[in-house]
């Protein structure tokens, strides 16, 4: 019993704490802080050496939204202090928190924001040490019992651990060093290939693939007239096709099959299991269709530049 108090204590000692430190970090930053500029903006949980390589992308083009950085660094780190000042178009929090905990999301305006990217934590850890990636998966878990909406990119180094990141509903999962027997393989059998895809994504490349929307002129046309339009009045190769679908409702599936009754028995069943009868949106990707292949309002064009 003492002990289970203990425990109560510290959490709610720490979520205080966390606000403290929060609400003087707002004030040192600014005495007319405006919190409504944290709308449709991203949330990076988690700190390692990447996350300055991430904002620098983030950073990229016009009308870059708000980044809100959740992990347990204190902010006199030198890394959080170079991420932070380094890019002068991005308005950039930190939180110091536990962003397994509601109050630290809260306290990143998760109800508002778009996306949240998690990666694997290093806060606190020595060279010796590796991220507890099961913190990863909880994370994510929290995130969408908070927020309904927000779209969640999940990096991981353990492929293991992809299944209980799709159980917790994440939406896009990045698996460290998943292509790379295919990039070594092909250094052999396609020389270029690798070299390529270096090129395409390497920090100082000037191309890039990006993602633009299909003009209205060109709604439900055919591939052909809509990779010539790339072509001739942009200057960019369209490859594909991100398309945007609703999640497979498995309600609706079972209305088709059985009795009402059953139904109705087995929903209430999956219900109190705690397993959702629908799923977010997702998004599919087609590469290289046939010139006929048509397009309607949901397709945006993946384009190299």
């Amino acid at each position: 019993l003492v002990m289970m108090v203990g425990f109560a204590w510290t959490i709610i000692l720490s979520g205080s704490v966390a606000s403290i430190l929060v609400a003087q970090r707002l004030k040192e930053d600014n005495d007319s802080f405006d919190e409504t500029i944290f709308t449709d903006h991203t949330i990076i949980s988690g700190w390692n050496s990447m996350v300055s390589q991430i904002l620098s992308v983030l950073a990229q083009g016009q009308g870059a939204k708000p980044i809100v950085l959740v992990n347990e660094t204190p902010f006199d780190d030198a890394g959080i202090q170079s991420a932070v000042s380094a890019f002068d178009n991005l308005d950039i929090l930190h939180i110091f928190g536990n962003y397994t905990h509601e109050s630290a999301l809260s306290n990143a305006f998760i109800q508002r924001a778009r996306d949240m990217i998690v990666v694997p934590d290093y806060s606190n850890l020595s060279q010796l040490e590796t991220p507890d990636e099961q913190t990863t998966v909880l994370a994510v878990y929290t995130a969408k019992s908070m927020s309904e909406n927000i779209r969640v990119i999940a990096h991981i180094t353990d492929p293991e651990m992809a299944n209980h990141l799709q159980r917790a509903s994440c939406d896009e999962i990045v698996i460290s060093d998943a292509f790379t027997p295919k990039l070594l393989a092909y250094h052999v059998t396609h020389p270029g290939s690798p070299q390529l895809v270096d090129t395409i994504f390497s920090p100082e490349s000037q191309s890039d693939l990006q993602v633009r929307d299909i003009p209205v002129s060109l709604a439900g046309e055919v591939h052909e007239r809509i990779f010539q339009h790339f072509k001739s009045r942009m200057s960019c190769l369209l490859i594909g096709y991100a398309i945007v679908r609703p999640g497979a409702s498995l309600e609706e599936q079972m209305k088709s099959a059985g009795s009402g009754f059953m139904v109705e028995m087995i929903k209430e069943q999956l219900e109190r299991e705690g397993i959702e009868l629908t799923s977010d949106e997702k998004v599919f990707i087609e590469v290289n269709p046939k010139d006929d292949y048509v397009t309607n309002d949901k397709h945006r064009a993946i384009v190299l530049i």
